[in-house]
């Protein structure tokens, strides 16, 4: 995915960084970001790769950063985040990121 979205996003406007130990990647942009305090309120866009019991111990951190607004890639779907957004007004959207990249959307 790193690889997709390097390709398609300005290198003068983006950077993404994978970083892990494991011998086995769960590849997640939004999931390694947040713990670590790399994103944010200056951010436009949180697009998760994580599915919903991944992201569920980061609904309150993803609701504190406000971002501007949030990609749910397939798979990623979460109805308790998608609630915890709309009630604190946060844009949603269930999309692929690549495919908004590839046709002009993002």
């Amino acid at each position: 995915m790193a690889s997709h979205l390097g390709k398609k996003l300005p290198k003068s406007d983006w950077t993404s960084t994978l970083v892990d130990r494991a011998a086995h990647h769960d590849y997640q942009l939004g999931y390694l970001f947040m713990p670590f305090g790399i994103y944010s309120e200056d951010d436009d866009t949180l697009t998760l790769y994580v599915g919903p019991q991944r992201s569920a111990p980061m609904i309150e951190d993803i609701r504190r950063l406000a971002p501007k607004r949030v990609i749910f890639n397939p798979g990623t779907e979460s109805p308790e985040l998608t609630a915890a957004l709309d009630r604190a007004g946060i844009p949603h959207v269930e999309a692929c990121t690549l495919v908004m990249l590839q046709t002009g959307q993002f």
